[in-house]
């Protein structure tokens, strides 16, 4: 939900926060009003906290009316009346209409393509495919859904959560390319900015550069396990972009190793791998990867010694797959 129960805590808090001080001006008013500039001064003030406690009053009454599709349009369409441009209100309409006539679709398909998918066994229990549960979007909805969430981080560039929102919808609706390009524009936008994200009600993130690219790396993968070689292209997009501005990204260097690595470009895969394998040695798997890579180059001494290392620093499955690979690389 867009509008949680965080922030439902959040309106308490803050309504009850503009109700004292609302009393505490008032009273403070009844001393003060010798001149016309202290009235006018005085009504700002108490406009302005009437304003505050009116916008969270929109946002707990769309909280409330989750299960009241109705009751909801009636809310935002006061909501917007009394304030287009509030950021609240935008995103809170990007949830309404691009929930508005949407319909569950379950199909049973080779890969996990939805957003949740179940594995299936056949009767001799291999794996036989996936029950996915995917959405099927209303377009004429889904169009003023997208209407309402650009215009809210056109004039909020900073809010990542509604970059969020877009991107989690589109990768719901299988527009791959269009999630691609959204995510581009939030890597280059935290040059912008300097990573200054921010979070509902504008507040500030923890750690933003950190969660603006542990927020790329999950959409990458997200879009490798639902696509995989089918978007190769956006796939390297993502990472190339990564790279681009945060070049020492050790998740980015290690995915576009995988990507050139599928694409048989070994020779450059290698470079990338060697790249992660510099910033964070001694990991497993990026060992892993250069061994293969070298194997498959019939660079069979190098192959060797990268899985001499994987063995060294690996446990569990891994470890004993580079031992059999070992044993068959000596003959």
């Amino acid at each position: 939900m867009l509008v949680n129960s965080e922030t439902a805590k959040n309106y308490h808090l803050h309504a009850s926060m503009a109700a004292q001080i609302k009393v505490k001006h008032t009273n403070l008013a009844r001393n003060i009003y010798a001149t016309p500039m202290k009235k006018i001064a005085i009504y700002l003030l108490l406009t302005t906290i009437a304003s505050f406690a009116l916008a969270h009053s929109y946002k707990k009454d769309y909280d409330l009316a989750q299960k009241d599709s109705k009751a909801q349009e009636e809310v935002l369409e006061k909501w917007e009346k009394e304030e287009p441009d509030n950021p609240e209100m935008l995103l809170a309409a990007f949830d309404y209409y691009s929930k508005k006539g949407r319909e569950e679709v379950v199909t049973i398909d080779e890969n996990p393509i939805g957003r949740t998918a179940t594995p299936l066994k056949g009767d001799n229990g291999a794996h036989v495919g996936y029950m996915n549960h995917s959405w099927k979007y209303d377009r004429t909805n889904l169009a003023t859904a997208l209407q309402y969430i650009d215009k809210g981080i056109t004039r909020n560039p900073d809010r990542i959560d509604m970059r969020i929102q877009k991107i989690t919808v589109l990768t719901h609706n299988f527009s791959y390319d269009a999630m691609a390009k959204e995510l581009v524009k939030m890597l280059e936008h935290s040059v912008a900015n300097e990573n200054a994200w921010r979070w509902i009600d504008g507040k500030r993130i923890a750690y933003p550069k950190e969660y603006m690219l542990s927020t790329t790396q999950a959409y990458f993968l997200l879009l490798y396990n639902k696509a995989g070689e089918r978007q190769m292209d956006n796939l390297s997009l993502i990472c190339k972009t990564t790279l681009k501005y945060y070049p020492n990204d050790v998740e980015s260097s290690v995915n576009l190793g995988l990507i050139q690595t599928l694409e048989k470009n070994y020779e450059a895969a290698l470079l990338s791998l060697h790249k992660a394998n510099k910033i964070k040695p001694n990991d497993p798997v990026i060992l892993n990867d250069i061994a293969y890579c070298y194997q498959q180059t019939n660079d069979i001494v190098s192959a060797i010694k990268y899985y001499e290392q994987v063995v060294k620093y690996a446990s569990g499955a891994l470890q004993d797959d580079a031992r059999a690979r070992l044993k068959a690389l000596r003959g």
